[in-house]
């Protein structure tokens, strides 16, 4: 959670920085904060990609993991589970 904080913060700071008429004026530091909000956009993305693949991957778990039952049912799913 503390990483999402400090993206959240950072890309508001960059909001701010482009309303800033130092950042408007001046080609190059317009430059410099797109780029970065394009990176720390790219950081939000791939953070969220891999919450959903946490958050699949424990539900997975418990199925194929914490039950002999399902196991049995689908020995082929459970055995592609074991090798991920």
């Amino acid at each position: 959670e503390t990483l999402l904080e400090a993206l959240e913060d950072n890309s508001m700071q960059l909001q701010n920085l482009m309303g800033s008429k130092y950042v408007q004026g001046n080609s190059t530091f317009l430059e410099v904060v797109q780029d970065w909000q394009r990176k720390l956009g790219m950081v939000d993305v791939t953070l969220n990609a891999w919450k959903e693949v946490q958050s699949k991957w424990s539900n997975l778990q418990s199925i194929f993991v914490g039950s002999a039952d399902i196991r049995v049912q689908l020995p082929e799913e459970s055995k592609r589970f074991d090798v991920v």
